[in-house]
């Protein structure tokens, strides 16, 4: 229960910060929030992973999962990807990285689609 606990609240410091920049910083014509955000989430879930994940620890869990999971997803999917290089799994890199990207898209579009024609 007390991981819970942690989780949800690291997890919605991370969705705060996520909404705090996304106010902060602001292009029109270019998503660079969400490239900073997915940048530096991607950078301090690296670090965390080398740093707290082989022991367990309560950091980790809390700001590895938590905070970062609140500020963005996307450090996940490029600690996989990284995950996968490190180990020469070449092959589900390379159709994980083309699937992930190709099916965001499509759901995007097909959400859109939804939204506007059906529901």
């Amino acid at each position: 229960m007390t991981n819970l606990i942690l989780l949800g609240i690291a997890g919605g410091l991370g969705t705060i910060a996520r909404y705090g920049l996304g106010k902060w910083i602001n292009f029109e014509h270019f998503p660079f929030v969400t490239l900073c955000i997915n940048s530096f989430g991607s950078l301090f879930l690296g670090y965390l992973f080398i740093k707290y994940a082989e022991q367990n620890s309560q950091w980790y869990l809390a700001l590895g999962v938590g905070f970062c999971g609140g500020f963005t997803t996307f450090s996940a999917f490029s600690l996989e990807l990284y995950k996968m290089l490190t180990s020469e799994n070449y092959l589900h890199f390379a159709m994980y990285l083309s699937a992930t990207v190709l099916f965001g898209i499509l759901c995007v579009v097909l959400g859109v689609y939804l939204g506007k024609n059906i529901l």
